[in-house]
């Protein structure tokens, strides 16, 4: 009995012990699990904590970056101010400079009305000389005083006629315009582009001394933006003073000329004639019988014969806008070409009552004929001069014909005149040597300086032009003189 009951005791203990020893474990691993949570956390909160402490390092150094930032806008600042204060010390200066331009610009437009009235009031001291040039003289006496060693040159005319019958008094209308080789459309004064365009042209040209290809292609350039003989006018004017010495030679630094005035647009003058007669008379025949005598009034010593672009501010351009209904209105200087009153009173048109025979039979030959007696002998030299120059650098060009080129369109031949003037390989030899060097033996002479002789004037505006160097009258001499010699045996 004492033994099983200290069995039974010593079962009881040993359960109550491995009782004592599960709840230990249990929390021993409640401890654990504790633990492992602790450590779980702790990480967890040193993750937190390097974020924290990344984010803090962060903040610190933008607050160094935002302090050297926040130091250089404050110097930008600054430099701002004192840009800005330089900028309205600028603006000062411009205002005053504008200032300046307004006054100057007053003074230049007074100036230019001051040369409108002096101009005008020489121009009726010339009409008004001219026309004591005629007092008691008629033209037929006139030219009977002209020097007959002096050449006349005859330029032509278009003329145009109309009957009119239908009143009591029948009547004969003539209108008189100059024709194309009379009328000047060239501009000496270059423009700003022309100018720089000019000069880059020359530098590449000296650049490319050796190389044609490179030339050619630098003049065409220069062609493509004016045109061929506006071309080469423009490389005259702008030709290096020392470019003989310098053409060559790259470190010889080109001496352009002074360009003198220059403008802002290519058109800026209207067309018009210098070298019209001082009056037209009218001469009618039938027969051997002269049946019309009429002497015009006198024609203005510059007769405009086309428009002048319309920013034009002066007095008398020859065409202006309506700024109220945008249509077009001749000017003073203008109105002749469509006015026939106008035209009468300027002397470019007759309005001449005929008697019913002349009505009915009309006439055979009719003349319109005038006298440039206002210009002398060095005069009408220079006017030549000019007309040779202005055709020679205008779009349609200047040229010496061969012998036997036709002038005019017929049913077998047609003319050689092209309103397209010159191309741009035909217009490179004004850069170049003259196309002739006059001699003293006029038999040998070239056909530019024969025309040149026969006229009276100078060289040089027919040193460049197309066929001056042709030599068609000297081969004729030529072969006159072998045939000569030659003689059947």
């Amino acid at each position: 009995m004492t033994l099983v009951k200290r069995a039974q005791d010593h079962g009881a203990e040993t359960a109550g012990h491995s009782e004592r020893l599960r709840s230990a474990a249990s929390a021993a691993e409640a401890v654990v699990e504790r633990l492992r949570n602790a450590q779980t956390e702790r990480g967890a909160t040193e993750v937190v904590a390097g974020d924290l402490r990344s984010r803090l390092a962060q903040l610190e150094k933008s607050a160094r970056d935002g302090a050297g930032e926040a130091a250089r806008l404050r110097t930008e600042r600054a430099a701002a101010r004192v840009r800005l204060k330089a900028t309205q010390k600028e603006l000062d200066v411009g205002e005053r400079k504008n200032g300046e331009l307004a006054d100057e610009a007053t003074r230049a437009a007074a100036a230019v009305d001051e040369q409108r009235k002096e101009t005008t009031a020489l121009d009726r001291r010339v009409r008004g000389e001219i026309a004591g040039l005629f007092v008691d003289r008629t033209p037929q006496a006139l030219i009977e005083e002209w020097n007959d060693a002096f050449p006349i040159l005859l330029l032509p005319l278009r003329v145009e006629t109309r009957w009119k019958t239908g009143a009591d008094k029948p009547e004969l209308w003539v209108r008189v315009y100059p024709d194309d080789v009379q009328v000047v459309t060239h501009e000496k004064v270059l423009t700003d582009s022309e100018r720089v365009v000019a000069h880059v042209v020359t530098l590449t040209a000296r650049r490319s001394a050796t190389d044609r290809e490179t030339r050619e292609a630098a003049w065409r350039t220069l062609v493509d933006r004016f045109s061929a003989n506006r071309a080469a006018w423009v490389a005259l004017q702008t030709k290096p003073t020392n470019w003989v010495a310098a053409a060559d030679d790259e470190s010889v630094a080109l001496q352009f000329p002074d360009p003198g005035p220059t403008k802002v647009d290519a058109w800026t003058v209207a067309p018009h004639s210098r070298v019209l007669p001082d009056r037209f008379v009218l001469l009618g025949w039938r027969g051997n019988d002269l049946k019309l005598n009429e002497l015009g009034p006198l024609l203005d010593d510059v007769v405009i014969v086309g428009p002048a672009p319309l920013e034009d501010h002066d007095p008398g351009a020859s065409i202006t806008r309506d700024e109220v209904d945008n249509t077009l209105a001749l000017g003073a200087s203008f109105r002749w070409v469509r006015d026939f009153d106008d035209a009468i009173k300027r002397g470019m048109a007759f309005r001449v009552p005929v008697d019913a025979e002349t009505a009915t039979k009309g006439l055979d030959e009719l003349l319109v004929l005038g006298l440039k007696h206002s210009a002398d002998a060095n005069d009408a030299k220079t006017l030549v001069e000019e007309l040779i120059d202005n055709h020679h650098y205008a779009r349609p060009g200047f040229a010496v014909l061969a012998q036997g080129t036709p002038t005019n369109n017929t049913a077998s031949t047609e003319s050689r005149y092209s309103r397209a003037g010159r191309d741009g390989d035909a217009s490179i030899g004004e850069v170049g040597s003259d196309l002739f060097t006059p001699v003293a033996d006029r038999s040998l002479a070239s056909d530019g300086q024969r025309l040149a002789d026969f006229l009276g004037i100078a060289y040089e505006p027919l040193l460049h032009a197309d066929g001056a160097d042709l030599t068609d009258h000297a081969d004729a001499v030529a072969i006159k003189s072998a045939r000569a010699r030659v003689r059947p045996g």
